[in-house]
């Protein structure tokens, strides 16, 4: 009979491996290899810390930030039965570079929804989509697509730039210039009297590393949770967004394309440059960013 190999716990702070970990009383999900990591780490448990039923999952709200700030990322708790996780016929919205890299992530865009059922059940100023479906689409603007980057702009091929391990590289580029400032953690609602502003971040999330298209222009927040339905962090989320970042900076400046995103969003490359950008939050004085 082959050796049975035993479920190998690492702490929730320090990432190290532990024999007897120290579960957290409220929740009893975190796992500590010390009382020191626990209180050290109470910051960024916080605000996840509570007990789950089989039927919940903590996801992630990706909200965009001002033009040239970076997003806002809120946690957000799913049930199982949450539309992210249910397959439309055999599909799912799954961010395919996060695939690559090791991190299945879903995707839903809650909005999406409700404007086609508010376009169903009452048309768009008086338009009826039934009887007038042109004019119904053309009614649906926003004033977003007057500077908000097309998905094209998210280009497909990568430059000898990337060579360097495909992304060790920690800056973003964007349709605007963006703040040095890291993502906000938790956020409030947007004001109910703007316009929802186009998530760019999201879009990136969601690009097609085969063709570097894009879905349409998400604005407003989109939810993500990983398909493996365990706790998706903000850290995590965020340093899968810089590492899609990276690649699109590269990929901008080429004068030569040899290489495909698909080709280089592997999971090597991927633990690399979290590695490496785990070190720079950490050197910077983040929380939650501990060496791993």
């Amino acid at each position: 009979m082959p050796p049975t190999t035993s479920h190998i716990e690492y702490c929730d702070k320090c990432h190290l491996p532990i024999k007897t970990p120290k579960v957290c009383n409220e929740c009893g999900t975190a796992s500590y290899c010390s009382i020191v990591c626990q209180k050290e780490h109470h910051e960024i448990h916080q605000p996840t810390c509570r007990p789950l039923s089989p039927k919940e999952v903590w996801g992630i709200a990706v909200l965009p930030g001002p033009p040239g700030d970076p997003p806002q990322f809120r946690h957000e708790l799913l049930t199982i039965n949450h539309r992210i996780f249910l397959k439309d016929g055999n599909k799912q919205n799954i961010c395919l570079g996060s695939l690559l890299c090791g991190v299945p992530l879903l995707w839903y865009r809650f909005e999406q929804v409700q404007r086609k059922r508010t376009l169903k059940r009452h048309g768009v100023l008086g338009i009826h989509p039934e009887t007038n479906p042109t004019a119904a689409a053309n009614s649906m603007s926003t004033p977003e697509e007057s500077y908000s980057p097309s998905s094209s702009n998210i280009k497909p091929h990568m430059t000898g730039a990337i060579s360097r391990r495909s992304g060790l590289g920690l800056r973003c580029i964007t349709s605007s210039p963006i703040s040095e400032n890291p993502p906000t953690g938790e956020s409030t609602q947007q004001t109910s009297d703007s316009s929802p502003k186009y998530n760019q971040a999201a879009t990136l999330l969601c690009v097609d590393p085969n063709t570097g298209v894009a879905p349409d222009h998400f604005d407003g927040p989109v939810v993500f949770a990983r398909q493996d339905k365990k706790l998706l962090t903000r850290e995590l989320i965020e340093t899968i967004w810089k590492f899609h970042c990276s690649i699109k900076e590269d990929s901008e400046k080429a004068e030569y394309n040899w290489a495909t995103m698909s080709d280089l969003m592997t999971q090597e490359a991927f633990q690399s440059f979290q590695s490496e950008y785990y070190l720079e939050q950490a050197a910077k004085g983040r929380a939650g960013f501990d060496p791993l």
